[in-house]
């Protein structure tokens, strides 16, 4: 993930920098004693040196060793660290196959990090809030607000055959004064069908966590709540130029539907 690299060589060049600064300062404390000991102004300006090269260089080898692992272990400095680009949580969604209203179908979808990159996956239900099946991603791309991820897995809960290999595009938005994005939009596609299908989400408020914590039939409860109201204005327009080709053209978001990141 570009963003948490970023960041997290930000941190190390900043600690090494200071650590280099305060090291300066330090060689003169050490260079007496050093001097004292080995008898040569010479031998202790070069010993000085050394052991400030051999401070620096372990720290960078133990900030590259530790850094990587609090970063995958601690959500909290994840959150800190990429702000507006903290996509993980949990959200709701309605799919409509080709911006039909009357047919959609809803879920509850979980991006987590893992392994230095985001998964995604979920679960499916219908109008009537009865489970459809559910999906895992297989290759994730994030950058600048906007996610990418091929899936390949669906286990489909009736017994039909399983969902073609496809791909989504996802653009976050971040509600004003708010510290990470509340709601994402966008599009998918099935190698195997033609058809676009447009994805409205938002991230689940305390209520909608206290649902699904209860379990199936409130969660099932939830998403057909969700399913039965329209999407925020604001959705994406999608152009397909080309087979396996997309681009995005966002349109104005109606601040006032924009529901609070609890």
């Amino acid at each position: 993930m570009q963003a948490l690299q970023t960041a997290t060589k930000w941190i190390i060049t900043t600690i090494v920098a200071l650590t280099v600064t305060l090291a300066e300062f330090g060689k003169e404390l050490v260079k007496e004693p050093v001097e004292a000991l080995m008898g040569s102004e010479d031998y202790a300006t070069a010993a000085a040196f050394a052991l400030v090269f051999a401070l620096v260089w372990s720290l960078i080898q133990l900030l590259q060793e530790i850094l990587p692992w609090l970063v995958q272990n601690n959500v909290w400095l994840r959150r800190m660290l990429l702000r507006k680009d903290f996509i993980e949580g949990t959200w709701k969604d309605v799919v409509r196959r080709d911006c039909d209203e009357l047919n959609a179908t809803g879920g509850i979808v979980q991006i987590t990090y893992s392994d230095g990159g985001l998964k995604v996956s979920g679960e499916t239900f219908d109008a009537a809030g009865n489970p459809i099946g559910n999906f895992n991603s297989l290759v994730t791309h994030y950058d600048k607000g906007e996610l990418v991820y091929c899936f390949s897995k669906y286990v489909s809960r009736s017994g039909e055959r399983p969902v073609s290999p496809g791909y989504c595009l996802y653009r976050f938005s971040t509600a004003l004064g708010q510290p990470r994005p509340h709601s994402f939009y966008g599009y998918f596609f099935k190698e195997d069908d033609n058809a676009m299908y447009r994805v409205d989400c938002w991230r689940l408020t305390k209520a909608d966590e206290d649902a699904v914590r209860r379990g199936p039939e409130s969660t099932a409860s939830l998403v057909q709540e969700l399913i039965a109201t329209r999407p925020p204005a604001g959705a994406a327009v999608i152009h397909r130029d080309e087979p396996g080709k997309a681009r995005f053209e966002a349109q104005p978001v109606n601040r006032r539907q924009i529901p609070p990141v609890s």
